[in-house]
């Protein structure tokens, strides 16, 4: 199900009166506008409620990766494993 966006006058850091984010964050509504705004200020100036932020964040970092959410393997474990517990002795 696709989430649903959040606006800028639905956000608890918008400023009514100022009508402006208290953040100072940007929220395009285009991805074009997303990603000239990241290019030209940075991500951190994005809204973190931006559709597009993270898309552009994992196309900004990591270029070259084509399936980003997939996990490392797991490193080997040797099937014989021994553990010894060791008991305080009292004076």
């Amino acid at each position: 199900m696709k989430e649903r966006r959040i606006l800028c006058h639905q956000c608890s850091a918008y400023d009514r009166e100022a009508m402006r984010c208290r953040h100072g964050k940007a929220n395009p509504q285009k991805k074009a506008e997303s990603l000239l705004v990241a290019e030209l200020l940075g991500v951190r100036a994005l809204c973190v409620h931006n559709p597009f932020r993270e898309a552009l964040l994992l196309r900004m970092y990591s270029p070259n990766r084509r399936f980003l959410w997939t996990d490392p393997p797991a490193p080997l474990i040797p099937a014989d494993v021994e553990i010894e517990l060791m008991e305080d002795e009292e004076p």
